[in-house]
């Protein structure tokens, strides 16, 4: 590709970021029934997205390669992406930033002796850190406010929670249940759902287990 073609291909880019508005709305943080609303935090007020076809022919029309040239180095980034990352390598990117796999182990580890550690490890994530000229390009973002200001989430009262905490244990006797995972369950952010679990201790329907920096939950003998 030729200078001429690449400068011009980013005066491109350049400019359609900064005339770009981005619509949210609002979506209430999920809160227990009868406890004080938390308040909102803002999200994409549609799910528009551009297919790979799309993003190929996007691509094609930027530069001198063609739809075809640039699906085969998608595919052929993909399989050296999956085989690296399975080795546990970081895979840096051009121009957009550095993939590398995020490690999680399916039971809580409280014994750094233990030698089965690794049987329990698992790739549960790829993370994405963007190069700092990616982030740079959307300052100049703007934002509007959608015509439905607020996305309302139906309260959880603590029947319901305990309701929900049964049937994951009962459907996935193997695994436990710490935050993270009573998150998954409840819809709730980290904080409530800090404190709906200090609650329900209180209330002694399930109890504490585990490690203080490594904590997991189980029902109390009454409640199973």
């Amino acid at each position: 590709m030729s200078a001429d073609i690449q400068n011009e291909s980013l005066k491109r880019t350049k400019h359609s970021i900064q005339m770009s508005t981005i619509t949210f709305k609002l979506q209430e943080i999920p809160h227990a029934e009868g406890e004080p609303r938390p308040g909102y935090f803002p999200v994409l007020a549609h799910s528009a997205r551009i297919t790979s076809d799309q993003l190929c022919q996007m691509i094609q029309n930027r530069c001198t390669v063609t739809e075809g040239d640039v699906k085969a180095v998608m595919s052929a980034m993909a399989q050296i992406l999956r085989q690296e990352l399975a080795d546990g390598v970081r895979v840096e990117v051009p121009e957009l930033g550095s993939f590398s796999p995020s490690l999680s182990s399916n039971r809580p580890i409280t014994d750094a002796s233990d030698t089965q550690i690794a049987r329990h490890l698992c790739i549960d994530n790829i993370k994405f850190q963007p190069k700092a000229s990616l982030k740079k390009g959307f300052s100049k973002v703007s934002f509007r406010r959608a015509d439905k200001l607020v996305n309302t989430l139906p309260k959880l009262t603590d029947e319901e929670v305990m309701a929900r905490i049964k049937r994951f244990l009962t459907a996935n006797p193997d695994e436990v249940m710490d935050r993270r995972t009573f998150q998954s369950i409840t819809g709730y952010g980290r904080t409530i759902a800090s404190r709906v679990l200090s609650r329900l201790i209180d209330q002694g329907r399930i109890e504490k287990k585990g490690r203080q920096n490594a904590p997991y939950y189980v029902l109390v003998r009454a409640e199973e």
